[in-house]
């Protein structure tokens, strides 16, 4: 077997007994990193080398799939994702109160009125090996980046880590504690052109088997390939976009089993109409989009 690395081509000798295990794209390929600062900055002229390698082979291939499809729609696969660190608890403390759920035992909160559409996720704290106790993390991402925020003046995908502050601020409407909140937080940002590209629409023949057929001593791994006819799955059956609570997933796929997306339930009163100042006076604001939060196992 021959091969590229770092430019220079290399020849691995393989045993009756050897087997290549491959990996056919990645949905954290060409991740780019922000800051406080900054956004953000994907380089995607240079393909990582996993797709690259797809590449290679369905040229040489046809019927091993269609990487292109998966890379060709980075307006609809991309997601940005961001790592809050904290020295108080004013934000941590808001979403526990929206959600009734104290750090570590909830599962996502989706505000599905925010123009990103973000999501956030306290873990249990320490989350990072070496975080200190006075130290507080949180979790988000974002999914419509084109968007313009309702508190921040650009897009999310040039936004930088003070802007997403900035967002969430107005968002859970803490505008009182907004100094304090900007101050003790700290963003980290990620950029991962291809997160959804496992979920993008696709045709018979896209995405190849794990074991092609006639193939002896290499198999094919990664998000991308398709699930044998025999392997029930949700994610591989459209039943898995269409149950609901109330849908028998049984009635839509006779060879298929998918568990229906657990129930959702309204948040709690928003934390700054419920929480009182200094002076005990209840605080007027309120938070600006109604979450949403998803009961996980």
């Amino acid at each position: 077997m021959s091969f590229t690395t770092l430019g220079r081509t290399h020849t691995l000798e393989l045993g009756a007994h050897d087997h290549v295990l491959a990996t056919l794209g990645s949905m954290t390929a060409n991740a780019a990193h922000g800051d406080d600062d900054d956004p953000p900055k994907p380089d995607l002229a240079r393909r990582d080398e996993t797709w690259r390698l797809w590449e290679s082979i369905s040229r040489r291939q046809p019927d091993l799939g269609r990487p292109d499809v998966f890379t060709s729609r980075v307006q609809d696969t991309a997601w940005l994702s961001f790592t809050l660190t904290m020295t108080t608890p004013d934000l941590t403390w808001c979403i526990s109160d929206l959600t009734g759920n104290r750090a570590g035992t909830g599962g996502l909160v989706t505000f599905r009125d925010s123009p990103w559409l973000l999501t956030l996720a306290v873990p249990r704290q320490p989350h990072f090996t070496g975080q200190v106790p006075e130290v507080q993390t949180a979790l988000g991402y974002g999914l419509r980046l084109d968007a313009d925020g309702d508190y921040a003046p650009v897009s999310m995908l040039r936004a930088s880590g003070r802007q997403l502050v900035d967002e969430l601020i107005g968002q859970f409407g803490v505008e009182r504690r907004a100094t304090n909140v900007r101050m003790t937080t700290s963003v980290r940002s990620v950029l991962l052109p291809y997160a959804g590209s496992p979920l993008i629409p696709r045709r018979p023949g896209d995405r190849p088997l794990p074991v092609p057929a006639g193939a002896r001593n290499f198999a094919f791994l990664g998000q991308t390939w398709r699930y044998p006819a025999r392997s029930p799955s949700a994610w591989s059956t459209p039943c898995a976009l269409r149950c609901t609570p109330s849908t028998d997933c049984s009635a839509s796929s006779a060879n298929h089993s998918a568990t229906a997306p657990a129930p959702t339930r309204r948040a709690r009163a928003p934390c700054s109409r419920r929480r009182r100042d200094d002076a005990g006076r209840e605080d007027d604001g309120r938070a600006r989009s109604e979450a949403v939060v998803r009961d996980e196992d």
